[in-house]
């Protein structure tokens, strides 16, 4: 009998039964529980949690087991065994790593990378980047060459995922160095391994993983709920979910149904987004809207939270406690989970299937006490339609919707109309104010139903706060950020009301 099958014969009982026994163990660095780490680890590398065990050293902890393999000089790496786990997984699969692994199989023979992608860039060193990404579970759309948006969704993906880097920090660049990690032989491996498909959502890292027992189908960059600044965590919702206010259009209820009328609310509520363990509830094809905003394709997991495409999924947590993936994505999505399929999400301090009732309920949405509309714009040029204009008592009214400054002429008058809006946050009511020409039309309607429509005669970018010029003619201003995602300066938007 071998050494290593005698070392196997000896220690495999207490492996198992300290697999059973243990507790979660926290991370001497972070203070984090193990499990919530996610493991990144070369193909061919036996699990620790199956009994077999490389030559190396066993080590028995107070609550758990700490692996080391030392290699020809390689790195040393642990891993350690943590968490008992419900009936629906499969235990002896189970296992969580406090860092991804570092690959010690043979690299393949992809080219080395000879410059830094970023966004713009074109060639087919991208598109040999974008078949890595998308070879590993990583959605990154077409694989065209192209570096754009869902290119760097999915790298940001890579980097918190694969590197450990902290979601504030992510680039989504791809350097010649982060190529070499990339052409390694990694395997991406769920928290914890289910009979058939199911979802992981990890809330520190934000990002998403449909999962075919072991096998990563999709890895999706998401966005979640908004934090309060400086909060470090996402739970209890009381201290870390954005209280927001908007108005909104609401054409369905918590399930998706269509209501039979759309109605016009101003609505206030937590963004909150509960950790916890669920299942896919119900797959909705199209357009939703609702107390949390527009959905595409959304997937329900949770009372009215559902996983859905959005036009904008920031590198930030920034939605009302959704969880937004890319319209690409959200098409894909409802192909690959079926109603019932487990739906698990971390926190980053507490498995969801210990996580209590009360952290898993989702934060409905009460009437705005001080809510009121006092106009609706609609931009066909761009799509946009039923942006709810409120006013500006206070900034944070801007919030709520598109704001109009109540220095300018009141709406309706025939005067001179200022109105100002977020680009990228609360909504992005004015996102694609940049997409405007001179001719384009903008429709006002009243809050008493009086109907004007503006030309637009300009679009340009001004100083940060530029006070507006004298117009000689009745006028529509609309103001903004630019460029998206900074406020540096002011994109302006005029337009002259049609007689």
């Amino acid at each position: 009998m071998s050494d290593l099958e005698e070392l196997e014969r000896e220690l495999g009982p207490r492996l198992r039964a300290a697999y059973r026994e243990h507790l979660p163990l926290p991370h001497p660095d972070s203070g984090r529980d193990l499990m919530d780490r996610h493991t990144a680890r070369p193909s061919g590398r036996r699990s620790l949690a199956v009994v077999g065990v490389a030559a190396g050293l066993v080590v028995l902890l107070a609550g758990g087991l700490m692996w080391t393999e030392q290699r020809d000089g390689a790195r040393t790496v642990a891993t350690t065994v943590v968490g008992s786990v419900p009936a629906t997984t499969v235990p002896p699969e189970t296992t969580a790593s406090t860092s991804p692994t570092t690959s010690t199989l043979p690299r393949s023979d992809s080219p080395p990378l000879s410059r830094t992608l970023t966004n713009g860039l074109s060639g087919p060193d991208v598109q040999m980047v974008q078949e890595r990404l998308a070879e590993l579970g990583f959605f990154v759309g077409p694989a065209d060459g192209v570096y754009g948006g869902l290119s760097i969704q999915a790298v940001w993906a890579f980097e918190k995922l694969v590197l450990g880097t902290p979601r504030g920090e992510a680039t989504g660049s791809v350097t010649p160095a982060m190529w070499e990690r990339m052409a390694d032989d990694l395997v991406i491996e769920p928290r914890r391994v289910v009979d058939g498909r199911h979802v992981e959502i990890y809330l520190p890292e934000q990002v998403m993983v449909v999962f075919d027992r072991r096998v990563p189908l999709l890895i999706a960059h998401i966005s979640t709920g908004e934090l309060v600044d400086g909060a470090t965590g996402f739970t209890p919702w009381y201290d870390t979910a954005v209280e927001y206010c908007d108005t909104v259009t609401i054409d369905a209820d918590s399930l998706g149904d269509l209501l039979p009328e759309a109605v016009v609310e101003a609505r206030c509520g937590r963004s909150y987004t509960p950790p916890g363990d669920f299942a896919v509830q119900r797959i909705v094809e199209g357009q939703r809207r609702g107390a949390l905003g527009e959905m595409w394709n959304p997937v329900y997991i949770n009372q009215g939270i559902a996983i859905h495409g959005a036009l904008n999924v920031p590198q930030q947590p920034a939605s009302r406690g959704t969880i937004r993936v890319s319209q690409l994505a959200s098409e894909t999505l409802p192909e690959l989970v079926s109603v019932g399929d487990p739906v698990a999400v971390w926190d980053g301090v507490t498995v969801p299937w210990a996580q209590p009732p009360e952290v898993e309920q989702m934060r409905f949405d009460y009437p705005d006490p001080n809510g009121s509309v006092i106009a609706v714009i609609d931009i066909p040029a761009t799509d946009t339609e039923q942006l709810f204009v409120v006013p500006m008592n206070d900034p944070d009214d801007m919030k709520r919707g598109p704001a109009w400054n109540p220095a300018s002429d009141p709406v309706g008058s025939g005067g001179v109309i200022h109105i100002i809006g977020y680009r990228t946050a609360y909504g992005a009511p004015f996102f694609d104010l940049d997409q405007l020409d001179a001719g384009d039309v903008i429709e006002l309607r009243t809050e008493s139903g009086q109907m004007e429509t503006y030309i637009v005669r300009s679009n340009s970018v001004v100083e940060r706060d530029a006070e507006i010029a004298e117009l000689d003619e009745s006028s529509l201003v609309l103001d903004t950020q630019e460029p998206k995602y900074t406020n540096r300066s002011t994109r302006r938007v005029i337009a002259s009301l049609r007689p």
